[in-house]
C-alpha cells in the first residue's frame, strides 16, 4: 500500500507548523519566511505525477494563505499556476537535478513575494513601497535555492522508507 497522502500531509502540516514559528527575516515590509511549504509543493511537481504536484501545491498555498497575512487564495492560486507550468515543462528539465529544484525554486518564491505584495497593495490598507520588499528579495531567493533542494532531498527519503518511491538502481535495472 502507498503511503503518498499521509507522507503528503505530514510533510505539508510540518512545514506549515515550521513556518508559521520561525520569525520573518529582519526588516521585511511582507514578513516574509523561510519558504518551506513552496519547497514541499515544488519536491512533489518536480518528482510526482501531476495529480499528487497539483495537490500539493493547492495545499501549501492554502496553508501559506491560512499561516499569513495575506488575501486568502493568493498563494493557492500562484502555487497551482506554477505547478501546472513546471509539470507542463518537466520533460525537458533534467530529472533530479539540484539547481534545477533550487531555480524552480527561486522563480516560484520571487512569484509569490510579487503576487503577494500586489494582492496586499490592492486589498488591504497595506501601502509599503516597492523598494522596501528588494532587501528582504535579495536574501530569501538565496535561501529558497538552497531550501528547495535540500527539504526535496529529505521527502525524498522519507518516501523510499514509505515505500512511496523506488530507489534509483531498481528503477534503471528494468
Amino acid at each position: 500500500m502507498k503511503l503518498d497522502f499521509p507522507v503528503m500531509a505530514a510533510a505539508l502540516l510540518l512545514a506549515a507548523a515550521l513556518q508559521s514559528l520561525l520569525p520573518p527575516l529582519h526588516g521585511s515590509a511582507l514578513a516574509l519566511k523561510l519558504p518551506i511549504l513552496p519547497a514541499v509543493a515544488l519536491y512533489y511537481v518536480l518528482q510526482r505525477q501531476m495529480p499528487l504536484g497539483i495537490f500539493a501545491a493547492l495545499w501549501a498555498g492554502i496553508l501559506l494563505d491560512a499561516t499569513g497575512a495575506v488575501p486568502a487564495g493568493t498563494s493557492s492560486v500562484t502555487l497551482v499556476i506554477v505547478a501546472a507550468a513546471v509539470m507542463s515543462l518537466k520533460q525537458y528539465m533534467p530529472e533530479a537535478s539540484v539547481t534545477v529544484s533550487g531555480l524552480v525554486g527561486m522563480v516560484t518564491v520571487l512569484l509569490l513575494v510579487v503576487v503577494q505584495y500586489c494582492a496586499l497593495r490592492t486589498r488591504t490598507p497595506f501601502r509599503a513601497p516597492p523598494y522596501l520588499i528588494l532587501r528582504p528579495l535579495a536574501t530569501i531567493l538565496p535561501l529558497s535555492f538552497v531550501a528547495t533542494p535540500l527539504i526535496a532531498f529529505c521527502l525524498s527519503r522519507i518516501d523510499l522508507a514509505a515505500g512511496n518511491v523506488k530507489p534509483r538502481k531498481e528503477v534503471e535495472g528494468k
